[in-house]
C-alpha cells in the first residue's frame, strides 16, 4: 500500500470511527484520537442538553408555581417526568410553529389555467395603491378564501392579478371589486395592475 493510499485509509476509517462505526485494521493512533475525539463531542452535547433540560424544568416548574397549580417549593412528581414533559412541551412548539408558517396563502390557486392567447390581450385594470403589497395579499387571501382561480406575479414594483369570474356569483367577490373601481370584464378574465400612486 502506498503512502497516500495508507492515508486515504487512515482518514476513512478516523471519519468512520467518528460516526461511531465498527471499523477493523485501525492504526491504534487513529482510533486513539478518533474515539478520544466521539468521546468529547458526545459529552459536550449530553452536557448542553442537560443544561437546556434543566433550564426547561425551572422554567416549567416556576410557570406552575405562578399560576398557582402547584403549592410546594418541590415538585410533588418525578424530576425525570418533569423533563419528559418539558421535552414533549418543545417538541409540539416546534411541530406548531412549522405547521403555522408553512401554512401561507400561495401566489397561485391549484385550479388556475394560463390566459388563453387569444385573451392576453384584454384591457389590464390598474388599482393605484400607496401599499400595493397589501392590497396584493388583500386579493390573494379573498380569492384564496373564495375559491376562485388566481394568480399573482410580481411586476414593475407592482403586482399583476388575473383572476376569472364567469359563473362565479359570489357577493363577496364584486364587493372586492367595487371596492377598488373595478369594471367586470365580460370575458370572465380580470387583469390587474396594483402600483403605488
Amino acid at each position: 500500500m502506498t503512502e497516500k493510499e495508507q492515508q486515504d485509509k487512515d482518514n476513512k476509517d478516523w471519519l468512520d470511527l467518528l460516526a461511531g462505526r465498527k471499523v477493523d485494521g485501525v492504526n491504534d493512533a487513529t482510533r486513539r484520537e478518533a474515539e478520544t475525539l466521539r468521546e468529547t463531542l458526545l459529552n459536550i452535547q449530553t452536557e448542553v442538553d442537560d443544561i437546556r433540560i434543566k433550564r426547561a424544568e425551572k422554567a416549567l416548574f416556576q410557570r406552575l408555581q405562578k399560576e398557582e397549580l402547584i403549592k410546594s417549593k418541590k415538585p410533588f412528581f418525578n424530576p425525570k417526568l418533569l423533563s419528559a414533559l418539558a421535552a414533549s412541551v418543545s417538541v409540539v412548539a416546534v411541530a406548531l410553529s412549522v405547521f403555522i408558517n408553512t401554512q401561507t396563502i400561495p401566489n397561485m390557486s391549484d385550479d388556475f389555467a394560463e390566459l388563453p392567447i387569444y385573451r392576453t390581450n384584454n384591457d389590464m385594470q390598474q388599482v393605484l395603491s400607496s401599499n400595493p403589497d397589501e392590497v396584493a395579499t388583500e386579493f390573494r387571501e379573498s380569492l384564496h378564501n373564495m375559491s376562485v382561480p388566481y394568480k399573482l406575479t410580481e411586476a414593475d414594483g407592482g403586482w399583476e392579478i388575473v383572476f376569472y369570474t364567469v359563473g362565479i356569483q359570489n357577493k363577496k367577490l364584486f364587493e372586492l371589486m367595487e371596492k377598488y373601481h373595478l369594471a367586470v370584464d365580460g370575458h370572465g378574465w380580470m387583469r390587474l395592475k396594483v402600483i403605488n400612486n
